[in-house]
């Protein structure tokens, strides 16, 4: 790059003496045996090119090299201080450092770095600092796999044996897996790496491990010896909703340094939630309208229930708290009125 960038600077500065030599009328080229007078350069020839301020070819090669290596590797303040080391020469500094910024500025108009391409080429686990834009606009569930390789919390030997000859051949190529309840209840409980799996495996071969790990499961002829992924998996791993955006999860595991984040849908989950806190306020309602209203409030109750369910962004359940509150204090503002109103009248006011 150096070597480049120096040839082309030379060759512009050749070109820009040549323009000063022919603006210049004062001067003359060294012929004969002037080129070897030492008095003849000392005293003509370097006062000649004083006044006709003829450039120096060699800075411009020096330049040349900035600003090639500087444009092409997006290199500035180091580049500029080995520049100035090699040169010994201060009035550089301006020079080499605009150049170096300049370079840089614009072919970032156009490209990363040299260096920068040459990560996807060498595959090299790099993320830039900053998500993409179409990252704000999608959605995990746009982007995640879907057809997962999961593990139940209680697995049998021969299923993990499987697994890892399958990533082996690379027909699975996931380096961790989801650990759920069950076949039929897929509720995450973990995260299974490949190295935790193999370390039940030979655990299992050691008979004081085995009886730690090992579950027994079903009676009689379909007795079965399984192992407790729990044991070795991470009971906390940290997950993603499928409804967030792809530039959020990017911060999370790139700012976590983390090498697995599995997207959980949660939905079913908080809905059984919901509806049962929602009962839960009904019954209550019911019975606090027929004690002190005698139902009068029941038919808002059940209004205001509606909207709990089916939109919970518009109604939440503290929201329906607070609407019972101001009701009670509302009929109890309202009973004391008309009891003040009624003692004033007894007395006479």
């Amino acid at each position: 790059m150096l070597l480049i960038g120096g040839s082309m600077g030379r060759l512009v500065g050749l070109g820009a003496l040549e323009f000063h030599k022919m603006l210049c009328t004062d001067y003359s080229a060294l012929e004969g045996d002037d080129m070897y007078d030492v008095y003849h350069w000392s005293a003509h020839f370097r006062w000649m090119i004083r006044d006709c301020r003829l450039p120096d070819p060699g800075t411009f090669a020096v330049i040349g090299m900035a600003s090639f290596m500087g444009g092409s590797g997006r290199i500035t303040v180091m580049l500029a201080t080995v520049i100035l080391e090699l040169t010994a020469d201060a009035g550089l500094i301006a020079p080499v450092g605009i150049t170096c910024v300049i370079a840089m500025l614009v072919g970032n108009l156009f490209n990363h770095g040299l260096y920068h391409g040459l990560i996807p080429l060498m595959n090299i686990p790099f993320l830039n600092a900053s998500p993409a834009p179409i990252m704000f606009v999608s959605r995990i569930r746009d982007v995640m796999s879907e057809k997962l390789v999961w593990l139940p919390c209680q697995v049998h030997i021969g299923e993990l044996k499987t697994l890892l000859a399958r990533c082996e051949k690379g027909h699975v190529t996931h380096n961790a897996f989801p650990v759920v309840v069950s076949t039929d209840n897929l509720l995450l409980q973990g995260l299974i790496t490949r190295e935790q799996i193999e370390l039940a495996i030979n655990d299992f071969k050691d008979e004081k491990r085995k009886k730690i790990i090992q579950v027994q499961c079903g009676t009689g002829k379909d007795k079965m010896f399984k192992i407790d992924l729990m044991h070795y998996c991470d009971r906390g791993p940290l997950t993603v909703h499928p409804h967030t955006t792809v530039a959020r999860a990017y911060s999370v595991f790139r700012k976590l340094g983390l090498r697995h984040l599995p997207g959980a849908f949660v939905d079913v989950l908080v809905l059984n939630i919901s509806w049962g806190c929602g009962a839960c306020l009904v019954v209550l309602l019911v019975l606090v309208s027929m004690i002190f209203w005698g139902g009068t409030v029941l038919i808002q109750a059940l209004f205001y229930c509606s909207f709990f369910f089916f939109d919970e962004q518009h109604l939440s359940k503290y929201d329906l708290f607070f609407f019972v509150l101001s009701s009670c204090r509302s009929r109890s503002s309202q009973r004391n009125c008309r009891w003040n109103d009624h003692t004033k009248k007894s007395d006479g006011v």
